[in-house]
């Protein structure tokens, strides 16, 4: 218990331990011993590997771990879609799915829930607008997406993978960026 008084004046030592417990509330960012809870240290990056060609029949595929995060990224496409009047640019679909096991909670439900409907909608709509879809009138372009793993950010090695999945089927020169956060 704290015994000294709220007017007193805290040793630089005691304002860092008490901010980083206090607004954190139990949750520290970086231990005593100076490194995050996945083992790096403050300066040090999350590790990235990246495989390509992994799915055979798919148009590009990429297989990518960020950190603890590990994906899977396949694009079929584009080929003709349903017939659509009046479409002069390609329908980019996305699906999303997590296997059952890559969270730490188990959860009855890894497709269909909010929080994977909000990310397969974003991701979706970047690539609608990253990807030139005039070139391909009257076709469809289908993203899957697989987490194995995941550490709880999501988006960011989902739109990586996808890019680089989209590179491997020979779309980079149709593609306006690579997502960096």
């Amino acid at each position: 218990m704290d015994t000294s008084s709220p007017t007193q004046k805290k040793k630089p030592n005691e304002l860092t331990s008490t901010l980083t417990t206090d607004y954190i509330s139990g949750f520290d960012l970086i231990s005593i011993e100076g490194y995050r809870q996945d083992g790096r240290k403050p300066d040090e990056l999350r590790h990235f590997r990246v495989s390509f060609n992994v799915v055979s029949d798919a148009d590009g595929s990429c297989y990518m771990e960020h950190g603890n995060c590990k994906l899977l990224a396949t694009i079929y496409g584009p080929y003709e879609g349903e017939s659509r009047s009046n479409q002069e640019q390609a329908v980019i679909t996305c699906d999303f799915s997590m296997t059952s096991y890559c969270v730490s909670e188990r959860r009855l439900r890894t497709f269909g829930d909010m929080k994977s409907q909000k990310l397969q909608m974003a991701i979706q709509r970047v690539f609608q607008q990253a990807v030139n879809t005039e070139t391909y009138p009257k076709s469809q372009i289908d993203i899957h997406l697989k987490i194995l793993q995941s550490d709880g950010n999501d988006y960011c090695p989902c739109v990586n993978a996808t890019t680089l999945a989209f590179i491997n089927a020979g779309e980079d020169e149709k593609l306006f960026f690579l997502f960096e956060r």
